[in-house]
């Protein structure tokens, strides 16, 4: 596998606000990519004697700070999507092929805090994209729909935390797996603090990371400027939990370099699934079906199947199905039906599992119609 250095920036990104921006912004955002990065898919970049990439991907977390909020009209902003889809094309794309572009550098101020802060922008983003899961946007040629902005997002915040994991290499006081774990504890801390909260949800409230409390009530016309992840009703609160579930998961499975280091943090993911999955299968909401069918859709239920011991996950299929079958005839649970439908790999029913589904039907069957 070969390796290269990227040539110099010829100049810094313009910033997106200034006027001759996103124009500006997104063609040389455009430029990157074919310009410095090589064509050759294969080839690897080295970040060890430069600082090109972590002042791109510092540069590129600015541009986050004057992305869209969920109170603008997506079709009447259609730069600003432009310009978040080129940001994370250009971030997957370095992430993917430049060794050790998080890795802080002295020359980039504030280059420090950069794995931190440019994953809560991702991560805050995909909770904004998931916002508009309900809301009808009229499809237009060039500019991309929520959904898919969102799995964009997912996916690149996903693959900066496996090349975290991927890593043994230090970042100023401390090495990418340290930094990993704690944004992993803070994702995990984040979904206990609401799904424990000792006091009713008020909303609007808004959730903030490294923060004490992490959940805080807010006015109804708190500037978004300064607070991203706000929450408006309790239907937007299972599909947070999922978003955690799949960031989470997909960190860790497939096992990465650095696993060792993360043993014990695989535990502790595994008990925020069985939690989000309780609360949001004990919610009455429609949102809850999406988060129940994304949660089991992410786990990897061969890998659990392989473990010394019997996984309580294991067991989710079963229970969802259970309950779908008490709802009984249920325009609410196209979500769920569906999923049972399509989906591959789930466990098998255990003996006991079977009977209980066999004697559920056998009580809800009139006499006449048993065979």
């Amino acid at each position: 596998m070969s390796t290269t250095q990227p040539r110099p920036l010829i100049a810094a990104l313009p910033r997106p606000d200034d006027a001759d921006a996103p124009e500006q912004f997104l063609l040389r955002l455009r430029s990157i990519i074919g310009e410095i990065l090589p064509c050759d898919g294969d080839t690897r970049i080295s970040a060890s004697e430069n600082a090109t990439w972590v002042l791109i991907l510092n540069q590129l977390h600015d541009a986050f700070l004057v992305t869209f909020s969920f109170n603008d009209v997506w079709n009447a902003q259609p730069e600003r999507v432009k310009l978040v889809e080129a940001c994370l094309d250009t971030i997957e794309s370095i992430l993917k092929r430049v060794d050790g572009a998080l890795i802080a550098r002295k020359e980039v101020p504030g280059s420090k805090d950069l794995p931190r802060k440019l994953f809560f922008a991702l991560f805050t983003l995909c909770h904004t994209l998931d916002l508009y899961a309900d809301t009808d946007i009229t499809p237009r040629d060039g500019v991309s729909m929520p959904e898919s902005l969102r799995e964009s997002a997912c996916r690149t915040a996903i693959l900066m935390l496996r090349r975290m994991g991927g890593s043994h290499a230090p970042t100023g006081d401390e090495p990418m797996w340290k930094i990993l774990r704690i944004i992993i504890e803070e994702l995990l801390s984040l979904s206990h603090d609401m799904i424990n909260s000792t006091l009713p949800l008020t909303f609007p409230f808004a959730a903030s990371p490294f923060c004490k409390p992490r959940l805080q009530h807010i006015n109804s016309d708190a500037s978004q400027e300064r607070v991203k992840m706000i929450f408006s009703s309790q239907a937007e609160v299972p599909r947070f939990l999922s978003l955690i579930v799949d960031i989470t998961m997909n960190a860790i499975h497939p096992t990465t370099l650095c696993d060792w280091f993360l043993f014990d943090l695989e535990q502790k993911i595994h008990e925020n699934v069985q939690q989000a999955f309780d609360y949001c299968l004990s919610m009455s909401s429609a949102a809850r079906s999406k988060a129940l069918t994304k949660i089991l859709s992410v786990l990897p239920f061969q890998v659990l199947k392989r473990t010394d011991r019997i996984s309580p996950l294991l067991n989710l299929p079963f229970r969802l199905l259970r309950q779908r079958l008490m709802a009984g005839p249920s325009t609410g649970w196209d979500v769920v039906d569906n999923f049972f439908l399509e989906a591959q790999n789930l466990p098998g029913l255990s003996k006991a599992e079977f009977i209980e589904i066999l004697s559920f039907i056998r009580e809800k069957t009139p006499e006449g119609h048993r065979q």
